[in-house]
């Protein structure tokens, strides 16, 4: 996905250049300007009202339209190249930082780290929808640049004990919850 950023409460007007990106979908990304009468042609969807509406609406209704017919889950993406109301591009934002979490946690995968937050790997895993019933809490296992080894934490001893010193979870870490051995 690009790397500008929109606000999601800008409303969409006539002459907005945008971007519509759809998340593993390259073919169906469409860059053109809202039309007079606020609407857009995309691939597939054809004509579609955006005009008038938060780029957070536009994105849902895009959103619909495409997993209607044509894709089972779209996860759509619309950036503000250049306002009509400012005629100014958009500014390009720093890339987003990121972790990895997979294992015994209900939703692996690459996770956002708040822009200027600290993130302890409680949380960390909080964001990934918590453990599974099958988690071993008190081996979780990260791999992080720069360490000779994994670094291997407790978590179940972080949750119980509030004075224990938060482990930081930094971006590119990559969080390994392994199943607990009965």
């Amino acid at each position: 996905m690009a790397g500008a950023v929109t606000n999601t409460s800008y409303v969409l007007a006539a002459n907005d250049l945008i971007r519509i990106e759809l998340y593993k979908e390259p073919d169906l990304t469409t860059e053109t300007r809202v039309d007079q009468d606020g609407t857009v042609s995309l691939p597939l969807v054809k004509t579609v009202k955006v005009g008038g509406r938060s780029v957070a609406e536009a994105r849902e209704v895009i959103r619909q339209l495409y997993e209607k017919d044509y894709l089972v889950a779209a996860h759509v993406n619309i950036v503000l190249v250049q306002s009509s109301q400012t005629n100014k591009v958009a500014e390009v934002a720093k890339p987003k930082l990121r972790f990895m979490i997979f294992g015994e946690v209900k939703k692996p995968g690459n996770i956002e780290i708040p822009d200027g937050e600290k993130l302890d790997i409680v949380r960390a895993i909080a964001m990934a929808d918590g453990f599974t019933g099958l988690a071993n809490k008190r081996s979780v296992t990260v791999n992080r640049k720069g360490e000779p080894k994994p670094l291997d934490v407790d978590v179940q001893a972080l949750i119980q004990d509030p004075k224990a010193r938060p482990f930081e979870v930094r971006p590119g870490d990559v969080i390994s919850v392994r199943q607990t051995i009965f």
